[in-house]
């Protein structure tokens, strides 16, 4: 399971119409392969020069030209399904998930990649090459703390929040050693094969 299918299973078991993919990078990596009859691409095309996706630009550019008016959809805009792979550092991570919530319908999902780094330097605030998760983990746990929500073990962690608020009782921290000892807890990581079952019984 990755997180093309998560998101198309999400799409699929709620019958939705609206998504907007933050970072796209190569297309034919996600966004390609996503069924929904309207879909928005962000992406400064800083690592995939050629992206051809619908806005051009940083996500801060996205939401700030949107919430103005100055795009080509209005400014109160709602989508479905927001799925976050952009700039992995929690301070980004965390204006992206504020904003898309934004814009998220009710009843809507946004969906998180890399929220479960399986090493310290995996999660490093910069990509010092190789595989690189980034500090997603860290802005990811105070959506957490507020939102019902989960994460999917399986392809760097695929976080997936509810617009439903839901107290919970977790620690946040910001200690890579806190979080990899009680990542089960702190993430609410389940199975793949739980997945299906959690999206159906989310609201």
């Amino acid at each position: 399971m990755n997180r093309t299918i998560i998101l198309n299973k999400i799409i699929e078991t709620y019958g939705f119409e609206k998504y907007l993919e933050i970072g796209v990078c190569n297309p034919a990596t996600n966004f390609n392969k996503i069924h929904c009859p309207i879909k928005h691409g962000v992406d400064n095309g800083l690592e995939y020069r050629k992206n051809p996706v619908k806005y051009p630009m940083t996500s801060d550019e996205f939401f700030t030209r949107l919430n103005h008016g100055d795009l080509d959809i209005a400014k109160n805009y709602k989508y479905d399904v927001i799925f976050i792979d952009g700039l992995h550092t929690a301070e980004q991570v965390e204006r992206d998930v504020k904003n898309a919530i934004k814009h998220i319908k009710r009843k809507g999902f946004i969906v998180l990649h890399d929220c479960n780094p399986p090493t310290f330097e995996h999660q490093t605030e910069t990509n010092n090459g190789g595989a690189w998760n980034g500090t997603v983990w860290k802005a990811w746990l105070k959506f957490r703390e507020q939102y019902k929500s989960c994460t999917i073990d399986c392809d760097w962690g695929v976080g997936i929040m509810t617009t439903k608020l839901e107290q919970t009782d977790i620690k946040i921290t910001d200690d890579f050693n806190a979080f990899d000892k009680d990542r089960k807890s702190l993430l609410n990581l389940i199975e793949p094969s739980q997945f299906e079952h959690w999206i159906e019984k989310a609201y």
